[in-house]
């Protein structure tokens, strides 16, 4: 009988340290950071910022709508993509007129459910297409440019497929960000 009371005992113990772990690990997980975006548990998803040219350039400077979102498993431009990638060569046209030297690093990612080759392939084509309509935007901004400047001086990266634990960060990481 002791070793059965015992055994009870334990695992009532363990299932007590499970559950404080459990609580532990989502209070940790309340600031998961995903690439370079820090999600708070109130944090809404679409805050607009004013557009304002950061003034201490050069360096690694998000744009004032620095991430376009995309649908699951798709990965053409939305409305609301196209409203920021034009916003962003707004930005990218102040930079210009102020003789500012600028590079732009485009980074798709993609949530890892599902297949990851696909996921990184759909990640890559996300980027490609935000970097095909930017340059759409900077040439009707600048109808004397050619597709090759604007080429040179937009690089596209693919982060490897992060697992999102709620559906606010898959729909996060269903994205492209956009760094000077």
């Amino acid at each position: 009988m002791d070793l059965r009371l015992n055994l009870i005992i334990l695992l009532f113990l363990l299932t007590v340290a499970l559950i404080v772990l459990v609580i532990l690990w989502r209070d940790h997980n309340k600031n998961k950071k995903i690439g370079s975006y820090h999600l708070t548990k109130n944090q809404k998803v679409d805050e607009r910022q004013d557009l304002e040219i950061v003034s201490s350039f050069p360096g690694n400077h998000e744009l004032p709508f620095s991430q376009i979102l995309f649908e699951a498993g798709m990965d053409n431009i939305n409305q609301e993509a196209s409203e920021r990638l034009q916003n962003n060569a707004l930005s990218i046209k102040k930079l210009i007129d102020n003789k500012i030297e600028w590079n732009m690093i485009l980074t798709g990612s993609a949530d890892a459910s599902g297949n990851q080759s696909r996921n990184k392939e759909l990640a890559k084509r996300r980027g490609q297409n935000a970097k095909k309509f930017l340059i759409q935007s900077l040439i009707k901004e600048f109808p004397n440019s050619r597709k090759q400047v604007w080429e040179s001086k937009i690089k596209i990266k693919v982060d490897k497929p992060i697992h999102g634990f709620t559906s606010q960060e898959r729909e996060l990481l269903r994205s492209v960000r956009m760094v000077l």
